[in-house]
């Protein structure tokens, strides 16, 4: 049966058998439930996108480096790398409060969030200076960068 929830309508289907089918076929390969890694990333260009190490190695060094979490905010309480909190459902109202313009980051959980206020903070704090973490904090954890998340929580 497929359904087709916008037009709310039910079809149904006929499937014939095929010796090849990899469930079962003649050869049956699969022969129970296997996880499917999921890969959500999206592509960005290298000028708007840091990975985990890079932005490891510059929150390391001396540089000014404005953070902005665009997750809600019981997310950055739970964990977080600091800076400045700014939800994306609240970006349009509370834009252009106490943005500085210098080199920023705007992270999120998986990196789909952030890659969404990018393009309006980048408006606000100057073309060429924002990025977008990759992978988000997700990425920031798998890459073994976890010190500073650490630091994050005990301060809170």
């Amino acid at each position: 049966m497929l359904f087709d929830a916008l037009g709310l309508q039910l079809r149904q289907v006929s499937i014939r058998p095929r010796a090849s089918n990899p469930l079962s076929g003649e050869r049956a390969l699969i022969r129970q439930p296997q996880a499917i890694a999921a890969n959500c990333a999206v592509a960005v260009g290298a000028q708007y996108a840091i990975c985990a190490q890079a932005l490891e190695q510059r929150l390391l060094s001396d540089t000014a480096l404005q953070l902005i979490d665009v997750r809600d905010g019981h997310e950055h309480l739970a964990m977080s790398l600091g800076g400045i909190n700014l939800p994306l459902s609240e970006l349009p109202q509370r834009l252009a409060q106490g943005l500085a313009p210098i080199e920023t980051v705007v992270y999120c959980k998986s990196g789909v969030r952030s890659l969404k206020a990018l393009h309006a903070i980048s408006a606000v704090v100057g073309s060429g200076r924002c990025r977008s973490l990759t992978g988000g904090l997700d990425a920031y954890l798998a890459a073994g960068c976890q010190e500073r998340l650490r630091r994050a929580e005990v301060r809170r």
